[in-house]
């Protein structure tokens, strides 16, 4: 008998600790985000998101041998006690094209809870 894997729901956790000099602007992130959001569009280019997106994709490569790639960058602002919709990234009509992980980055966040 063998044993073949056909789904698996893995989470990485922690805290982006970045070297010193790459510090995060987490005004700059929150400004982006609320312009986004004004806008109702995803995130345009942000240097310091670009800074956070290409450390997590450089630590996950090193660290679990994952390539990712950027599907789609979106922000949203939640009022506190708001519970939300669930966010559903897969598409079930197109899974081959469907983003496989999902990163979830808090800014300027006191007290939350996320359900996955």
């Amino acid at each position: 008998m063998h044993k073949k894997v056909l789904t698996e729901q893995v989470l990485y956790h922690g805290d982006v600790s970045m070297p010193k000099g790459w510090e995060i602007d987490r005004n700059d992130l929150a400004h982006h985000i609320l312009e986004s959001s004004f806008r109702d569009k995803d995130v345009l280019y942000s240097r310091t998101l670009s800074k956070v997106s290409d450390y997590i994709k450089e630590y996950i490569h090193l660290k679990f041998k994952l390539s990712l790639f950027e599907n789609k960058i979106t922000g949203e602002i939640y009022r506190p006690g708001k519970i939300t919709l669930p966010l559903l990234n897969v598409n079930p009509i197109d899974l081959v094209n469907s983003s496989d992980y999902t990163m979830l980055y808090g800014v300027h966040v006191k007290d939350c809870m996320v359900r996955i």
